[in-house]
C-alpha cells in the first residue's frame, strides 16, 4: 500500500483561518496592478510576497489594537511605515493614488485654459 495525501485537518502553525487564502489574493492584486504575471519579474516577485506578508502582519496587529488588546502603537506605525515603503519601491503608492484628481489630457488641459477655465 502507497501512502495517499490527506488533508489537513486542523491548522498548522497556528495561523488564523484563510491567512494563506488572503495571502495569494493580496500577491495576486499586487501583481495584476504591476501589469499581470508576464511583466513581472523574479526579483518583483520577491517584493511582492514581502509587501504581501507586511500587509498581513500589519492588519492583525491594528485588528489587535482596534479589539483593545495591548499594542505598541510604535510598533504598528514602524511596521506600517515599511508597508508603505515596501509597496512604493513596487511603484503602488495605494494611498496617494486614491486622493488623485484624473489628469486631463493636453488637448483637454489646452482647451480649457483658451475657454478661460482655472488650472
Amino acid at each position: 500500500m502507497s501512502a495517499q495525501p490527506q488533508p489537513a485537518t486542523r491548522n498548522l502553525g497556528g495561523r488564523p483561518p484563510g491567512i494563506n487564502r488572503r495571502r495569494k489574493e493580496l500577491v495576486d492584486g499586487y501583481v495584476t496592478a504591476l501589469g499581470g504575471p508576464d511583466r513581472v519579474t523574479p526579483l518583483q516577485m520577491v517584493e511582492i510576497e514581502r509587501a504581501a506578508g507586511l500587509t498581513l502582519l500589519a492588519q492583525e496587529m491594528r485588528a489587535k489594537a482596534l479589539r483593545g488588546e495591548d499594542v505598541a502603537i510604535t510598533d504598528l506605525t514602524r511596521l506600517e511605515g515599511t508597508l508603505d515603503r515596501a509597496t512604493r519601491r513596487l511603484g503602488l503608492n495605494i494611498g496617494a493614488a486614491a486622493h488623485r484628481e484624473p489628469v486631463a489630457d493636453l488637448q483637454s488641459y489646452l482647451a480649457n485654459k483658451a475657454a478661460g477655465g482655472g488650472p
